[in-house]
């Protein structure tokens, strides 16, 4: 589906740069989300252009 997909090797999935980023925007929208620094709303668009910019989602499939 995507190009940098995990090599499967011997049954196991490797750990990739990707899985890493996605995890830590994903903890850092948990974070926003639960001690509401900021808005939801503005955490939300946030995590979105991160996403993006981050290219861990190819930017035609971002919006």
């Amino acid at each position: 589906m995507f190009p940098n997909e995990p090599a499967v090797v011997s049954g196991s999935i490797t750990f990739t740069q990707d899985m890493l980023a996605v995890l830590l925007i994903l903890g850092l929208t948990v974070y926003l989300f639960v001690s509401e620094v900021v808005r939801v709303d503005v955490a939300a668009v946030t995590v979105m252009v991160l996403i993006g910019v981050t290219g861990v989602v190819p930017a035609a499939h971002v919006f």
